[in-house]
This record gives structure tokens, sequence and C-alpha cells, in this order.
């Protein structure tokens, strides 16, 4: 079992992000690192929303568009795709950390995400995981770099306690994707939270974790190398499906299929196993 010490869970619960190194064996970040090669080739699973035309980009190299201004990929549950990522998103230590910091029995995967940021892809936007998700329960994101991750290569970085000041129902359920990051920002200056990066750099085995509604970005990279992360959402296994209430929210649930779980339903789908 992964033990997660006092202090460190009281500062999780207390700023709602946290920096653990040597967290997960350096053995499965470095099978999924040389994996993440073949599943860029084989994925049908990535996509960048592209600031040059507003579409959706459903090939890697998008070459419709400026290099500059390509936006980084994302590849959603890469665990089933590659034995290398199963094993390191379902990995016991994962699951302890989840346990620990979400209070719960029992932990379930809702997704994960291969996040490719190339040299030259823009910052990630300040937004909200929760924001996406229709969902009752609390959920944590563990954010793992397969290679070293510097500044110039676009660190997280959060706003402490934000996590624990609730959003107006009817501010959720206006948001939009052309409404999120603007949102977010003005929310995070009314009430005064500051960005943090919490730590220089990154190493394979190190993780950075936050919680669900932790408001958060991450920069630009401005390095010549890929920075290869590996994000995975987890939930407390009792944690039920309920209507969209947002196109955010709606868009998760069509992309993930989970229409079919009715509302106040236990989110039990293969594609979310409990770890």
């Amino acid at each position: 079992m992964t033990a997660v010490a006092a202090a460190d869970l009281a500062r999780f619960v207390r700023d709602g992000c946290l920096h653990l190194r040597s967290s997960v064996p350096r053995g499965l970040v470095q099978d999924a690192a040389r994996a993440a090669d073949a599943v860029v080739a084989s994925t049908t699973r990535a996509f960048g929303r592209c600031k040059d035309c507003d579409g959706v980009h459903h090939d890697f190299e998008v070459p419709h568009c400026g290099f500059a201004r390509r936006p980084f990929i994302q590849m959603f549950n890469v665990w089933a795709e590659h034995p290398a990522f199963r094993a390191l998103a379902l990995c016991d230590e994962l699951r302890d950390l989840g346990r620990a910091l979400l209070g719960c029995a029992e932990v379930r995967l809702l997704l994960d995400q291969l996040l490719l940021k190339r040299p030259g892809d823009e910052p990630t936007e300040l937004h909200v995981d929760a924001f996406h998700w229709p969902l009752t329960g609390r959920a944590c994101t563990i954010w793992i770099p397969l290679s070293k991750v510097t500044p110039e290569m676009g660190t997280m970085s959060y706003y402490p306690g934000s996590h624990r000041v609730a959003h107006a129902e009817a501010n959720l359920g206006a948001l939009t994707y052309d409404t999120l990051s603007r949102y977010t920002a003005g929310w995070v200056a009314d009430h005064g939270f500051a960005a943090r990066e919490l730590a220089a750099e990154l190493v394979p085995g190190d993780v950075a974790i936050h919680d669900g509604w932790m408001a958060h970005r991450a920069g630009g990279n401005a390095s010549s190398s890929v920075r290869t992360v590996l994000a995975v959402h987890l939930i407390d296994a009792q944690a039920r499906r309920r209507a969209a209430r947002n196109e955010l929210e709606q868009g998760q649930a069509d992309m993930f299929h989970w229409q079919g779980i009715p509302p106040d339903a236990i989110l039990r789908v293969p594609m979310c196993p409990v770890l």
C-alpha cells in the first residue's frame, strides 16, 4: 500500500494540489513512455481544437494549419489501447493515492489522457476539470510526466484553495466551450486566488495531483522537446451520473458514451473500472 503522509493529506485538503516525488514505479513510467509512439501512430482518440479554423482535427500532425498555432494533442482512454498504459493507469500506487486523497473506500478510473505538447504548441487555458463531468462525488487528477518536464516545456500552475469555493449553479449551467476560460479567469480574479507552480521541474516517478474543482493552467512549450504526460482522472467508485447542465458536460457524456447511464446511477461502465 502507498502511504500518504498526514502532512501531505492536510496540504491537499487545504490547497487542493500536491506534488509527490517517486510515487509511481519508474519502470511503469518508462514502459508507458516507450509505448507513446505506438499509441500516437494507432489511436483513434486524438483531437485538438484548431484556433485557425475553429475545427477539430483527428490527425496527429494537423497539417491544415500553421505550426505555431497548433493545439496540443490529447488522446483519451489510452489505457484500453496499450498494456503499458493500462499497467500505469490502473496501478496499485494510483489506487492507494486516490483512496487516501479522496477519502473513499474504492476509486474508479474516470478516464485517462495522453497529453503531447509539441515544440511551439500553445498554453493550456485556465479551466476546471469538473466543469466537464456530469457526476456527483469527489474526483482528482494525477498528472504523471513520462519524461522530465521543465517550466520551459509548460509545467502546471494551480490556484490553491480555489477548489473549496462553490460556483453558482446558474454560472455552471451557462458555461460553453467559448466562455469556459473567460469565466474561470474572472472567477479566480474575483476571489483573489493566485497562481502557484508546485515544482520547478518534474521527473518520471513524480506526480502532480489536483482536486477536480481546482482551477489550473499550463504554459506553452518553448523547448525543442515534446512534453509527454499521462493524466489519470480518478473518482469515488460510488460517484453517480446526473443530467448534463451545460454543453461541456453533454460533450463528455456523448464522447464517452455515458448517455445510457440513468440519472443518479453509479457510473458502472466497462471503460470506467474500479482500481
